[in-house]
């Protein structure tokens, strides 16, 4: 198993340097990056609407209707190379983010499709998940299938060529499914609700037997009805099952399944100390919680950060815990750190050794801390990453904090000799922008940080990643630098 920790990073277009998409769609130098911005300033009621055009001259020679055109409200209404953009029968604009579709249903931006409700070009993403233990994401688009990025390094993009890749890649043999969380292996939710892993195996992860390296595999031992599944870096699979049972496999050598045979690489299991009265979970390394019905938490596993709620001394043969927290709505996991989403407000307990629990304190915390955001907003998401964590208000701005050596929690848009993003590397929390100037925010209904890199949905259903680019999983082509302004990933509906 490889727990990853690196620093080499790539900057995007506030950086100084052009996405740039490649392939037969790809625009001009620099012609996504701008493009990017525009549309999140025309569409998403920051302000700005329409601009004054400065954003909609794009990138040099982008494509008509995808160089930008200034958000909704540019004059021209041209890209960078000043051709027209596309026209609906009646003479008005159409194809554009927000716009009418065109003849035959069709959107300027391969990264936009008509929607049936509205009859407007708009993102074509419905759900996202970022690795929090290995580089990578992956996104549900509406027609069903599913695409990810980044970290291949075990076949978690493909069986063929362990190749890292920026463009978004179908994955064989899971096209109908959501995943759910990935690292060194993947897991997801297929047809019928059934688990399906792929990727390493060494540990048994993905519930297959001497065999270090699977493709798309269903998890055949587990019972059907799987509603959540959570991976750990440390090589085991964590699943939730519609019936409110938690089931666990792989190794449990640091009791991230729990107090049960400790040390044993385990065929899916159902794990005892959480009952069945289940509606979420959420896996660290060395402890598991679970979100109870009644919206308490139980966790269990090594004490290891005080993850489980208490200060009691690590026992090895494992503990359980239950944090102090009521009314929880969601739960989520760093590689040490919780945090719970309870009433619009944001608690974490465990590891502080990366300002994970939003705040400049030493070593860990067993009591759940209050995350201090905006006092007129309420959290309404929030994401856990590998030592940081994001949360998502009610007014749609995004807040990330905890570790940030590769701007991953708020990037501020400037670029250090090395291609390092100047930010600090542990933050409080920090609201993220899409600018340098730090005027134009990201709203976002959905964000799921990773391992050193954040991905979030945007309010028009596109996907935009910031952080570490060391696995191109910012979804940036030229790897290897920080990734200081969020970009947007590079796809096609169709």
């Amino acid at each position: 198993m490889r727990m990853l920790f690196f620093a080499m990073t790539l900057p995007a277009f506030g950086c100084g340097v052009s996405l740039e998409r490649g392939g037969p769609e790809s625009d001009g130098e620099g012609g996504a990056a701008l493009v990017a911005s525009s549309a999140q300033i025309g569409s998403t009621s920051v302000g700005m609407s329409g601009g004054d055009g400065g954003m909609g001259q794009g990138g040099n020679g982008g494509r008509a209707g995808s160089g930008g055109q200034g958000g909704s409200g540019a004059e021209d209404g041209t890209g960078g190379d000043g051709t027209s953009v596309a026209s609906s029968s009646s003479g008005s604009p159409c194809g554009g983010l927000n716009e009418a579709c065109c003849a035959g249903d069709t959107c300027n931006d391969p990264r936009h499709a008509c929607d049936d409700g509205t009859g407007t070009c708009r993102g074509c993403v419905t759900s996202l998940a970022s690795g929090k233990s290995a580089g990578g994401a992956c996104i549900l688009k509406k027609d069903g299938e599913s695409l990810c990025w980044g970290y291949n390094d075990d076949g978690q993009l493909d069986c063929i060529e362990n190749i890292n890749a920026y463009l978004p890649r179908t994955i064989d043999g899971f096209r109908a499914g959501e995943v759910q969380d990935l690292g060194d292996h993947v897991c997801g939710i297929g047809q019928g609700d059934t688990v399906i892993c792929w990727g390493d195996n060494s540990d048994g992860q993905c519930g297959q037997a001497d065999v270090s390296t699977v493709c798309p595999v269903n998890v055949v031992a587990l019972p059907d009805g799987a509603s959540d599944v959570e991976v750990t870096s440390l090589g085991s699979s964590i699943a939730l099952l519609e019936s409110g049972e938690v089931y666990g496999w792989g190794d449990n050598y640091y009791g991230s399944m729990g107090p049960i045979a400790i040390g044993e690489i385990l065929p899916p299991t159902q794990l005892p100390y959480f009952g069945d009265d289940n509606r979420a979970i959420a896996a660290g390394t060395y402890v598991t919680c679970a979100l109870k019905v009644e919206g308490t938490v139980h966790c269990a596993g090594f004490n290891q950060d005080f993850g489980l709620g208490t200060e009691d001394p690590i026992d090895p043969e494992g503990g359980e815990g239950f944090p102090d927290v009521e009314d929880v709505d969601q739960l989520v996991a760093g590689r040490g750190a919780f945090c719970a989403l309870t009433n619009g407000q944001v608690k974490c307990w465990g590891s502080n050794f990366y300002s994970e629990l939003g705040r400049d304190l030493p070593g860990q915390s067993a009591e759940p801390l209050l995350v201090e955001l905006e006092n007129d907003a309420r959290a309404v998401q929030i994401g856990g990453g590998g030592s940081h964590f994001c949360a998502v208000l009610d007014n749609g701005r995004v807040y990330c904090w905890g570790s940030n050596g590769h701007g991953e929690s708020g990037g501020r848009g400037e670029a250090g000799k090395a291609g390092e993003c100047i930010a600090g590397d542990f933050v409080p929390p920090i609201q993220i922008f899409l600018d340098e100037a730090r005027e134009v925010p990201l709203l976002a209904r959905h964000v799921a940080p990773g391992s050193q890199t954040t991905c979030a949905i945007d309010l028009d259903d596109d996907v935009w990643c910031w952080g570490s680019n060391q696995f191109y999983q910012s979804g940036v082509e030229n790897g290897f630098q920080d990734v200081c302004l969020p970009q947007q990933v590079a796809f096609t509906c169709d």
